[in-house]
């Protein structure tokens, strides 16, 4: 009975093997499934920004010229407003001026 006793703990041993390493082939295939479609998705996304590399640069010269564009626009309308304030300043202590002389 003994004996026996080893040869089914054996067996289950084997089997309980058998099982994890079936798991684990499974996992382990999924895993390089996914892997190669993650692969085929980064080539993809490679070799159409290689084909519109000339596009992208276009549009980043673009983009830079609009941006130094609007940053001369600001400077331009921020210093109107600067003569527009002094101006005003002035013409408010004009009439205060001419308040006081009265």
């Amino acid at each position: 009975m003994n004996a026996i006793g080893w040869q089914v703990c054996g067996v289950l041993l084997g089997v309980s093997a058998i099982i994890i390493a079936v798991y684990l082939a499974k996992t382990l295939n999924s895993a390089s499934k996914t892997i190669d479609n993650a692969n085929g998705l980064v080539t993809r996304a490679t070799r159409i920004v290689d084909e519109n590399e000339k596009d992208i640069n276009n549009i980043i010269n673009n983009v830079s010229s609009i941006t130094d564009s609007v940053d001369s626009l600001v400077e331009t309308v921020s210093s109107i407003g600067s003569y527009i304030n002094i101006f005003g300043f002035i013409k408010k202590k004009r009439k205060n001026k001419k308040k006081k002389d009265k």
